[in-house]
């Protein structure tokens, strides 16, 4: 039986594939086709584009340790608890909990995938793929699929809250209690609303 092999590196390859520019998936420029031509320009177009997407997403992601925020997970509160950060991006993830800095699964996988951020689980760093597989689930309350709906409008620039069906509750019951406050017209101000529309009528 063949052992799989793990890849290793050494210090000058380190130093190539570091890069301190962001990194960013190649994207096809190209006028909106939409009728297939079937022709080998086309075809070679989106060939050349499908291995630059290959040769990107096979590129190692190295980041200084000293430019990562830092968290650990914690199972029994579904969420990761901020031991360090870094950047401002702090200004748009996290809340506070019983005094300490919390973040939920998927603002812990966002900032893993775009290289923001060091989570460890049992003191061992954990790897995109295995955060996935222990962070997005339904009992963390927020699987595979959510979470590509969430990185997608963060992406975009939007703050995307979970929701919490307690704090509508608590929402709607000031609301009611607001309605109740207001006070029906008295019949006096009705007669007077009757009479003014009643002479509008007869104009």
């Amino acid at each position: 039986m063949e052992v799989p092999t793990t890849p290793t590196t050494n210090g000058e390859k380190l130093l190539q594939s570091y890069q301190p520019s962001p990194h960013k998936c190649p994207t096809m420029k190209t006028p909106k086709i939409l009728h297939s031509e079937n022709n080998e320009l086309e075809t070679v177009e989106v060939k050349n584009h499908l291995n630059e997407v290959r040769e990107f997403l096979g590129r190692p992601i190295v980041e200084k340790t000293c430019n990562l925020s830092q968290a650990q997970w914690i199972p029994e509160l579904k969420c990761a608890k901020v031991l360090k950060k870094v950047g401002k991006k702090w200004n748009h993830f996290g809340h506070s909990f019983m005094g300490n800095d919390v973040i939920y699964p998927e603002e812990a996988a966002y900032l893993l995938e775009i290289n923001d951020l060091e989570i460890t689980h049992a003191g061992v760093p954990l790897s995109l793929q295995k955060c996935f597989s222990l962070l997005l689930t339904d009992e963390n309350g927020c699987n595979l699929l959510e979470y590509r709906v969430f990185a997608h409008f963060v992406t975009f620039g939007y703050r995307v809250f979970r929701h919490d069906p307690q704090r509508v509750s608590d929402e709607k019951d000031d609301c009611r209690a607001k309605l109740t406050e207001i006070q029906e017209p008295s019949e006096e101000y009705k007669a007077t609303n009757v009479k003014v529309d009643s002479n509008n009528e007869n104009d």
